[in-house]
Order: structure tokens, then C-alpha cells, then sequence
């Protein structure tokens, strides 16, 4: 059973790593610091902060390595919590263009990174964000059903 949900998780990562690329070319990726305070060495973004008041997260799980690693391109870390979701506040630039009918969605990968808790948010494109649903979903984006299965991650660690 604790391999199949790892195997899940995998399967998560590849599809949300290809959607990173394409947010990294198309210029729809956010870092920032998610808290204020003297420890930390830059602010958060405004921007970030609005888009996390209206976050609405349809999938999370955790992610953990024994050894430092940079997954989706953030600092070094060996332990990250990803959410895959919506917005209200997302950028205009980086919306769909409403012609499937589908929401885009989203990731916020929140991790820490000597002592700071940072955040890399990125726009997954409708197609992939499409194939994401189809995989881990009972609903599409815009809530009409799928006949496929939902498989929660159920908040697995997955050390690999």
C-alpha cells in the first residue's frame, strides 16, 4: 500500500515538473519569503501574499529526500509540501484563455531553507493541468466528472 502512494507521488512530481518548465519559459514563476520578520533576508512579495489569501488547494502532499535537492528549481532543501489549486488573485497575464471552459490551476511549493520559509509559486498550463485532473481527480477543473478514480496522497513523505 505505502508503495503505491509513493508511486503517486512520483507520478505527481513528473507531470508538475513538466508544467514548471513551461511556467520557467513562459515567465509565470514567484519566489518569495511567505513571513515577515528581522531573520529573514528579503520581505515577501505583495503579490504572493494576495495570491495566498485567495489559494484554494484541490490537492497537497508531501515530498522528503534524505539529501539536499532542488525540486521544480527551488533552493536546496530535503523536504517540501506541494499544493495544487486556484486562485482568485492570480495574475492576469497568467490566465488561460477560457476557451476549454477549465480552470488554470496552480502550484505552491512552500519549503525551508536555512531557517526561512520560501515559497515558489507557478502557472500550470490548461492542457497539463487537464492531464494532472485526469490522473488524480474524480472532476475535471471546472467540476464536470471524470470516470477515473481520485488517489489522495494522504500526506505521504516519500524518501527516495
Amino acid at each position: 500500500m505505502l508503495l503505491e502512494k509513493e508511486s503517486k507521488v512520483l507520478e505527481k512530481l513528473k507531470v508538475l515538473s513538466v508544467a514548471v518548465d513551461y511556467a520557467l519559459k513562459a515567465g509565470r514563476v514567484w519566489d518569495s519569503n511567505l513571513y515577515h520578520g528581522g531573520m529573514y533576508n528579503c520581505p515577501p512579495i505583495k503579490d504572493v501574499l494576495d495570491f495566498m489569501e485567495t489559494f484554494h488547494a484541490l490537492d497537497a502532499f508531501v515530498y522528503g529526500t534524505c539529501a539536499e535537492d532542488n525540486l521544480f528549481g527551488c533552493d536546496p532543501a530535503n523536504h517540501w509540501t506541494i499544493q495544487v489549486g486556484y486562485s482568485e488573485s492570480a495574475p492576469k497575464a497568467w490566465e488561460g484563455d477560457d476557451k476549454s471552459g477549465y480552470c488554470e490551476a496552480y502550484a505552491v511549493v512552500t519549503y525551508n531553507r536555512k531557517g526561512e520559509r520560501c515559497v515558489r509559486i507557478f502557472g500550470i498550463p490548461e492542457a497539463i493541468a487537464t492531464v494532472y485532473a485526469r490522473l488524480f481527480f474524480t472532476t475535471r477543473l471546472d467540476g464536470s466528472p471524470f470516470d477515473v478514480g481520485f488517489h489522495s496522497s494522504n500526506g505521504i513523505v516519500t524518501e527516495v
